[in-house]
């Protein structure tokens, strides 16, 4: 069911793909600063997230004030962004970019709060795909947008359009986006995990009448280590799938100019097919993750994306209107398998995760993100793309297995 507080949340949506595009052209055409200062500007807004999605994710959890922090913390980068446009050197721009990524920080484990208690448990996957569809459109735009606009207008005049559509967001979500009357569809999981434990145990009681007090002290430790051995399977499984993405997609643009000497207009209209995959994604899947599952799902995600990262390598070594072809449907497909990845990482992840911890995962995503970014700088200087391109497929792999046991 589509939730009206999912599109109040739009402009934000293209808001932050647009900054995110515009934000390195800001920095060395308007400003006239190096590659480097866009590493240090984007690392620094990545390393705010992660203390602020943890402390953004428990204040949301305990307070129950949702709507306050997404609009309060809204508000506020809206205004962050607004006094960029004035930003003259590299300090002023870092200055403000702390704050901007904390503050960011706390929209997606205030989502997932969202979602899971405003909702039942058994339609978290419908709600997953509906809020995850329109999330797709608004990063859709935000590209299109983009490429409209950048020829036309400077790049302060734009910065200023993200920091008025943030504030647009935040203005809808008064109107719009309620508290959770009650937070108790996590607790009704968890509920039925304890349940679940008082079977095993019974199991294990019965082990020990049958087989002895060794085994069952066996089955009962295994018993005690099963929730908090998924989460760390997970956590550890989406840190690799994090890592390997970004070791992929934050340099497949100077992949595809060149390797491929792909022009920058034709590169722009594939990382837009890439948007279209990803709303595609969302429609194909239904059928999918109703049928398998949010974990088999997950797994199959994983393990086709490193099917298709292998397969860039020799995409390579193709002429150019093949290798352009081959290239821009395999990033599109790569986007397609993300989306069941979100769809089905949303799900389990607000099953799994104790209250006060949902801002962990955005955590672990955005340490696996800067890991792969700062990584895959060094890989492609050394080695080139070839290596890049398998050492992401191995994450991907070993994120399925970790998957696996979660």
């Amino acid at each position: 069911m589509m939730r009206v507080w999912y599109l109040s949340l739009i402009p934000r949506k293209i808001a932050s793909t647009l900054f995110s595009t515009l934000l390195p052209l800001y920095i060395v055409y308007t400003l006239g600063r190096s590659t480097v200062d866009i590493g240090m500007v984007t690392a620094s807004i990545g390393l705010a997230h992660i203390p602020g999605s943890i402390i953004w994710g428990y204040l949301a959890d305990r307070t129950r004030r949702c709507r306050f922090i997404v609009i309060s913390t809204l508000t506020i980068q809206s205004i962050l962004i607004l006094l960029l446009t004035k930003a003259s050197g590299i300090l002023d721009i870092l200055f403000l970019s702390i704050p901007i990524g904390f503050f960011g920080s706390a929209l997606p484990p205030v989502e997932d709060i969202l979602i899971a208690e405003g909702s039942s448990r058994y339609r978290w996957s419908d709600e997953a795909r509906s809020y995850g569809f329109i999330s797709e459109i608004g990063d859709l735009s935000g590209v299109a947008i983009g490429a409209l606009l950048l020829a036309f207008y400077e790049h302060r005049l734009l910065l200023h359009l993200c920091g008025l559509l943030i504030l647009s967001s935040a203005i809808a979500s008064l109107i719009f986006v309620e508290d959770p009357i009650f937070m108790v569809e996590r607790k009704i999981v968890r509920l039925e995990r304890y349940i679940e434990w008082a079977g095993r145990l019974t199991a294990i009681l019965e082990y020990q009448d049958e087989y002895g007090e060794h085994i069952s002290e066996l089955t009962l430790l295994r018993t005690r280590m099963d929730t908090s051995r998924r989460a760390i399977y997970f956590g550890s499984g989406t840190l690799a799938f994090a890592m390997a993405t970004d070791l992929v997609f934050t340099f497949i643009s100077v992949y595809l100019c060149q390797k491929l000497l792909i022009p920058q207009s034709i590169v722009f209209m594939i990382l837009l097919l890439n948007e279209v995959g990803s709303i595609v994604g969302y429609i194909w899947f239904k059928e999918v993750f109703d049928t398998y599952g949010s974990y088999t799902s997950l797994k199959l995600s994983a393990l086709i994306r490193a099917i298709l990262v292998f397969t860039l390598i020799p995409c390579g070594y193709l002429p150019y209107i093949a290798a352009s072809i081959l290239d821009t449907v395999i990033l599109a497909m790569t986007s397609v398998f993300h989306t069941l990845f979100a769809l089905s990482s949303r799900t389990i992840r607000m099953e799994i995760i104790p209250e006060g911890w949902m801002g962990l995962y955005v955590c672990i995503t955005k340490i696996g993100s800067i890991t792969g970014m700062a990584v895959g700088g060094l890989i492609i200087a050394r080695y080139g793309f070839n290596y890049l391109f398998m050492m992401a497929g191995i994450l991907f792999i070993i994120s399925c297995i970790l998957f696996h046991f979660s």
